[in-house]
């Protein structure tokens, strides 16, 4: 996994030591270096101190940051009033993730928040992508749906999938072909490729390991699914596909556009980019120890 740091050079050590001796950490010094090293290297992760040598105007990160919505990004913030504004103001520009010096800066708790901070933008960036089709599904459906990316080893098949809707499978099967999309199946399927390239690309498992820890029967299964949504392997897809192509291949098999859903998806494409989000859960636990 690379990481691109943007911290105050006494970080650096400890940084490294809670990433892991497997791992490549990018140090830069400048907003103008962090932009170069993610324009031109594979960059999973990128770790920001709000307060680094350099980094006078917090706001000054915004439009770079706006202009890579799906690269995580990690806040390393000071338990200070000057800390916690500024924060907010990454908090502003969709910066959800926060490592408090102090606090979580020991490798168990840094490598979850980088493992949830990862997994939450590969998912949420398929289910974003997905919004016009899911305007036309029944909420309830829809919030399913959202549980099964979240949490593929929950939801055990087509069944399981219309029981959490609150539905009979015959009528999840409808909604679905009402709104343009594929069958739950293969929403079962691409949860579990999902996850499975999420653990490969960033852990030393196997395919045995990832498909044991996703309720499959067997690696066999697993490599089944994987050629069946993206066309690869998944140790070729790990090497070969960048998590936003590998979440524009998925869309493509789940989505069927018609007639129907275009003037949904006119509308929900129509000056589509960035959207900030506030201040989420973990910024108000960062707040909290003010």
């Amino acid at each position: 996994m690379d990481f691109a740091t943007y911290l105050a050079h006494s970080d650096l050590s400890r940084v490294r030591v809670m990433a892991g001796p497997h791992h490549a950490i990018h140090c830069v010094t400048s907003i103008a270096d962090l932009a170069t090293v993610i324009r031109t290297r594979t960059i999973d992760v990128v770790v920001v101190d709000t307060q680094a040598p350099g980094l006078v105007d917090v706001e000054s990160l915004g439009p770079l940051l706006a202009s890579h919505p799906a690269l995580p990004v990690i806040a390393y913030v000071a338990v200070s009033p000057e800390g916690m504004r500024r924060l907010i103001t990454l908090a502003a520009f969709g910066v959800r993730y926060v490592v408090l010096r102090g606090y979580d800066d020991h490798p168990e708790p840094f490598r979850a928040t980088v493992d949830r901070a990862r997994t939450d933008m590969l998912t949420g960036s398929l289910i974003d992508r997905l919004a016009p089709f899911r305007a036309n599904l029944p909420a309830a459906l829809d919030s399913a749906i959202t549980i099964l990316f979240r949490a593929p080893h929950t939801v055990a098949g087509s069944a399981a999938l219309a029981e959490l809707a609150g539905m009979p499978a015959r009528t999840c099967s409808r909604a679905l072909h009402r709104a343009a999309l594929a069958p739950a199946r293969s929403f079962l399927r691409a949860a579990r490729v999902i996850r499975a390239y999420h653990y490969l690309r960033g852990s030393s498992d196997r395919v045995a390991d990832v498909a044991a820890r996703l309720g499959y029967g067997s690696p066999d299964a697993l490599v089944r699914d994987t050629r069946d949504v993206t066309g690869c392997r998944p140790t070729a897809l790990v090497h070969s596909v960048r998590p936003d192509a590998l979440v524009a291949i998925v869309a493509d098999r789940l989505t069927r556009p018609s007639v129907a859903c275009l003037p949904h998806y006119a509308a929900a494409t129509t000056g589509m980019g960035s959207v900030a989000l506030g201040p989420t859960i973990e910024v108000d636990r960062a707040l909290d120890h003010v």
